[in-house]
């Protein structure tokens, strides 16, 4: 049985975004390489979400997972928070990595341009 927040279909969805920027890169589209600096950013960013316990407790403060979300390129993700007890992360919030790259048909409105954002 899967842990609790983490998705079924994460790795075919990452294997479809890489896919997609290799893509772009082979078309030398001009947005090939603010894609792939994107989606790199925003997967480090929630890679490191919260940061540690302390200089002394390495553990981290969030665990953020994946999923497979119905928006093309896009992800669902779960955030979980360490409590009190040693390594129990319990449920904090919900969101998602939307991509906003397709200019009709957006799926998602951001005030500022970005191919990948982060929602909560």
């Amino acid at each position: 049985m899967a842990e609790p927040g983490v998705h079924r279909g994460r790795a075919e969805r990452v294997a479809e975004v890489l896919a997609f920027l290799d893509e772009l890169e082979r078309r030398q589209h001009p947005l090939a390489e603010r894609a792939r600096s994107e989606f790199t950013e925003r997967m480090s960013y929630l890679d490191s979400f919260g940061g540690a316990v302390s200089e002394d407790d390495a553990r981290r403060r969030f665990r953020v997972t994946l999923g497979r979300d119905w928006a093309p390129l896009s992800f669902s993700l779960t955030w979980r928070r360490l409590v009190a007890a040693p390594d129990e992360y319990v449920y904090a919030f919900n969101g998602g990595l939307i991509y906003h790259g397709r200019s009709i048909d957006p799926l998602a409105v951001s005030l500022t341009p970005v191919l990948f954002g982060i929602h909560s």
